[in-house]
Parts: structure tokens; sequence; C-alpha cells
């Protein structure tokens, strides 16, 4: 597998075969799996209609709005997209719109709940007017909350 990176934490595989491809695939979907134990109980909260922030390090914010389930269409088309979006998320994954400086108009993709925080609608708005990026307040209480979090589950 090569690999190139764009930077903001964005990077391109590219595969010798479609045997490597499969076996990178599979590897994904295993470390998927791996991942849920390790996540919060407010990350484990995260669903249809969920508003999160994700941050990219170094230096990219990313604040996702969770599609709802009635975004999905009631067509056949729509219906199977949802059901690969339910199986999905036993995986730990939620299928969102996301925006950034990077993507400010926004792109549709997968993100992994280990990698996220929920936050409000106020928030995610708020994300929005300062064109989407960190402000320290909310950073200071995402950080916080997983703290919090964390040392609520050592202590439990």
């Amino acid at each position: 597998m090569k690999e190139q990176n764009l930077g903001y934490g964005q990077n391109v595989q590219g595969f010798s075969s479609e045997e490597e491809l499969f076996e990178f695939l599979a590897s994904q979907r295993q470390a998927a799996i791996d991942a849920l134990p390790h996540a919060l109980p407010a990350q484990h909260e995260i669903t249809f209609g969920s508003f999160v922030f994700r941050a990219v390090l170094p230096d990219l914010s990313i604040f996702g709005r969770i599609l709802r389930e009635d975004e999905f269409g009631t067509d056949e088309e729509g219906q199977e997209e949802l059901a690969m979006t339910r199986e999905a998320r036993t995986r730990g994954l939620i299928y969102g719109k996301w925006y950034s400086q990077v993507v400010p108009e926004g792109e549709y993709g997968s993100a992994h709940i280990i990698q996220c925080w929920p936050i409000t609608l106020e928030e995610f708005e708020e994300a929005t007017s300062l064109n989407w990026q960190l402000w320290p307040k909310l950073w200071k209480k995402v950080r916080d909350e997983i703290e919090a979090a964390r040392l609520e589950g050592e202590d439990g």
C-alpha cells in the first residue's frame, strides 16, 4: 500500500492489487470494532441527528451534523443506505455532513465515534458563525467533559 499525505489529517491510499485493498478494508473494519470499548458513554450516545466536534491534529477542527433517519429517503436506494448506516453504527461509524475551514460548504462522510464529541445545536450554530473555527470556550468545555467522563469511568 502506498499512502500520500494531503495535510489536515487527510491521506490517500493506493493499492497494488484488489487483494491488498480488501485486506486494508478488513483491517479498518476490525480497527473500528476494536475501538468501540474505548468510547466514553457520551460518545456512545451519538446518534442520528446529533451534532459533534472532531479535532484533527495538529490544527483542524471539524464540526459534524449526523444525518437523521428521515434524510435518507423512502425509496429503495434511500432505505438501503439507511440500513448500511445502521449496520456501520454497530461498529461505531456515524455518517453525516462534516464542515471545516478547509471544506466550509461541508462534505458527506463517516467518522468513528471515538474521534467525535457531542455538542449542542447552539454550539454547532456558533461554529457556523465563526466559519468553523474552534473557540477557546468550546475547546475547554470539550476537554473538561472528556476528562470528567474518563475519571468517572475509572471510578465506576
